[in-house]
């Protein structure tokens, strides 16, 4: 990687400093395809052969937003002037946040190694159209569906194939998570999930 531009900015007594790379992102030609059907509360991926799943952390960043929330509901109007309350709820929302973002980091930087290992390309759903159908859902649903940082585990996907030249695919998800591409029948799981 090289240097392409440096970004610095002092604001509220703080330095902060952003560093761009250039990359030359040149992809080899794919012996195969690992394919991820990204959920809620796992990741599945098949390479042909071989069927993982893997326990996302998103839940337990579900769990901190959620306390976050009730106290506010609980404090209504004190939350946002009393500090020690306030300092509560920005420490839990900081810490789901982080979750999502070293969890994503990690699946990102493994399933990409293993797809460089292997010589494979990585296949990801196209969600584009997930945020629309949030309409026809409930409210509780959708904001299950908020904190699913589908988009943010996507972005570390991506960041890593490019670090590591591997080929990026986006299918359409319709029926990829109940119907199977080979028989068109109806998928069942029995696999173990692994943890990260």
């Amino acid at each position: 990687m090289k240097w392409k531009e440096v970004h610095v900015k002092y604001r509220s007594g703080k330095l902060y400093v952003s560093i761009v790379f250039k990359v030359r992102y040149t992809p080899y030609i794919p012996k195969g395809v690992v394919a991820l059907d990204l959920n809620l509360r796992c990741v599945v991926s098949y390479d042909g052969s071989d069927v993982r799943r893997y326990r996302t952390k998103f839940i337990d960043a579900l769990s901190k937003k959620a306390r976050a929330e009730e106290i506010r509901k609980k404090y209504p109007k004190r939350w946002r002037y009393n500090r020690k309350i306030l300092k509560r709820v920005r420490s839990l929302h900081r810490r789901s946040r982080n979750i999502v973002v070293d969890w994503c980091g990690k699946y990102a930087k493994e399933i990409t190694w293993k797809a460089k290992k292997y010589g494979y390309a990585i296949a990801l759903e196209d969600l584009k159209e997930l945020r629309k159908s949030f309409n026809n859902k409930n409210d509780r649903v959708v904001w299950k569906l908020t904190m699913f940082a589908y988009r943010r585990l996507q972005e570390s996907i991506m960041n890593k194939a490019i670090e590591y030249n591997v080929p990026i695919v986006f299918v359409n998800p319709k029926k990829t998570s109940s119907t199977c591409p080979r028989c068109k029948s109806k998928v069942r799981y029995n696999w173990k999930i692994r943890d990260m």
